[in-house]
């Protein structure tokens, strides 16, 4: 039992822990309260109006029937809380997180995402909505599983853009001063030239056949993109995730590049000579070429598969490996892990054309 259910608490007390008790039924009016967590209590089924509240999390609270109207309240989080149908607008809100966690089975009932003009962070997931009002001030959205949901607001000033599994949402607008979009499993059809995007995630774009050439990204992850072909020669970036892009053929030769991973990327033929790499994953690459035109690299394929011959490890790092690869701090290169016969027969005959 928690100090609500013994009454124990004091009146005085400014923040208040009852996660996961079974027995609490209804939160009490408790003057002065300003942090409250009662997440994962189940048979929860009311919060009272706590004058002066900042902080509630709720989340899990799978009989919980409303949110109080606390105007104080500055950030709330009621996550999987099906009965809930709806947020009220508490003007002065700014960190809002609602919907329900896609393994628990539940449908989320609440249809209409409110207007608050305070809010600076938005994060919500559910069936019924259909809608996002262009928050101005808003600075992450983010938001997944909403089927019925068709486009996304141009709201100015927005810093981060994150959804997912929305199969109707096949634009995204192009704004200003973005810092980082990332996505996943959406039919979009285009990557919009955002001039300062920091970060692209577009993981399982079936659609996308172009990323654009933005000067300043630093992380690019474009795993799972069937369509892709190349990688074009973006300025700036250091981290690299192309895994499991059957038909990329073409990485570009990517000037301070430190991350490379394109495992599964089973016709990409030749690894640019990147002097600045630290870390390389080509796991699952039949055909990569090690005998092509870069002979740079060429060697340090011919120095690991000497290395893999006599270690049987499969991630290689430190002194003596730097040593022997003086560029690379780090290669992973596993071509007979997870039933990749392919490329392990491509990897045995390199090693006899070498004459081990």
């Amino acid at each position: 039992m928690c100090i609500i259910c013994r009454n124990e608490y004091s009146k005085n007390i400014k923040e208040l822990n009852c996660s996961g008790c079974p027995n609490v039924t209804e939160i009490p009016n408790i003057p002065g309260l300003k942090r409250l967590d009662c997440g994962h209590c189940q048979n929860l089924t009311k919060i009272s109006n706590i004058e002066g509240l900042e902080k509630l999390d709720c989340w899990g609270c799978l009989n919980l029937l409303e949110i109080p109207n606390i105007p104080s309240l500055k950030k709330l989080c009621c996550l999987d809380c099906p009965k809930i149908v709806r947020i009220p607008h508490m003007e002065g809100l700014k960190r809002l997180h609602f919907g329900i966690c896609m393994f628990h089975g539940e449908e989320c009932l609440i249809r209409e995402v409110p207007n608050i003009s305070t809010l600076r962070m938005l994060s919500f997931g559910g069936k019924l909505v259909t809608k996002i009002p262009n928050i101005k001030g808003l600075k992450r959205l983010m938001f997944n599983d909403c089927p019925n949901l068709t486009e996304i607001p141009h709201i100015r000033g927005l810093k981060i853009l994150r959804f997912s599994r929305c199969p109707n949402i096949t634009e995204i607008p192009h704004i200003e001063g973005l810092k980082e979009l990332m996505y996943e499993d959406c039919p979009i059809t285009e990557i919009p030239h955002i001039e300062g995007l920091k970060v692209l995630d577009c993981i399982d774009s079936l659609n996308i056949t172009k990323i654009p050439k933005i000067i300043g990204l630093r992380e690019l992850s474009c795993e799972g993109c069937p369509k892709l072909t190349e990688i074009p020669n973006i300025a700036g970036l250091k981290e690299l995730y192309c895994r499991d892009c059957p038909n990329l053929v073409y990485i570009s030769n990517i000037r301070g590049l430190k991350i490379l991973w394109c495992d599964g990327c089973r016709n990409l033929i030749d690894i640019p000579n990147i002097r600045s790499l630290r870390d390389i994953e080509c796991r699952k690459c039949p055909w990569l070429n090690i005998h092509g035109k870069n002979s740079y690299f060429k060697g340090n394929l011919e120095k690991l598969i000497r290395i893999q011959k006599w270690s049987k490890i499969w991630v290689l790092q430190g002194r003596k490996l730097q040593r022997m690869i003086p560029s690379l701090r780090a290669i992973f290169y596993s071509p007979g892990c997870r039933g990749s016969s392919i490329s392990q027969k491509e990897f045995d005959e390199s090693e006899k054309k070498l004459n081990f």
